[in-house]
């Protein structure tokens, strides 16, 4: 095939893309939604400066209050490495999250909006030292939902993290270490409807 018939091809599917997502028959609702998600992380502020940034995991529930609201549980967990030190900071989060989703021109396209806060905990690899915190935070993204009962998610979020005193592994704690931050997460996931 010659190349501008090819280039003519893509112009033509890239024109027609649109056009297509809108015409596509969207699902019926569903009342549950479960999801997996892993991506991109940051532990960013200044008492989080020596933190890497981390691939991180998670997963969520979410059940169907009325239209276009839903409430879920989700849990997270990233393995931050530290600048110049041979230990690892795992955090833990388990969250509840509230969401707002509309459709986009009548697709099978959907967008949201939501919040999240639950108690979170990290633990200092080598040292054993671990802590214990909250976190609250906002996410947004998109939903596409490929078929009755699957779809893939793109979302991104920031959160803040407070940490409270460090305790050994001795059960001691040391006063003073209290640490706050922020996250930024960049996912993608895979999520199922029934």
């Amino acid at each position: 095939m010659p190349f501008k018939t090819k280039a003519q091809h893509l112009a033509a599917i890239v024109v027609a893309l649109p056009s297509t997502l809108v015409g596509q028959a969207t699902f019926p609702p569903h009342r549950w939604e479960f999801g997996a998600v892993a991506g991109h992380v940051t532990a960013d502020g200044n008492d989080f400066q020596n933190i890497k940034d981390a691939f991180g995991y998670g997963g969520v529930l979410h059940v169907q209050v009325v239209r276009g609201f839903s409430a879920g549980l989700g849990i997270h967990y990233s393995d931050h490495g530290l600048v110049g030190l041979p230990e690892h900071l795992h955090i833990r989060a388990v969250y509840a999250e509230g969401r707002y989703r509309w459709r986009v021109a009548r697709s099978p396209i959907s967008a949201f909006l939501g919040v999240r806060g639950g108690p979170v905990h990290e633990d200092i690899t080598i040292v054993h030292w671990k802590g214990k915190g909250t976190v609250l935070g906002i996410t947004t993204g998109l939903n596409w939902q490929v078929a009755p009962h699957l779809g893939i998610e793109l979302q991104a979020g920031e959160s803040a993290l407070r940490f409270g005193d460090i305790r050994g592994a001795d059960g001691s704690i040391m006063p003073g270490t209290a640490a706050r931050g922020s996250s930024l997460d960049v996912h993608a996931g895979l999520f199922a409807w029934f």
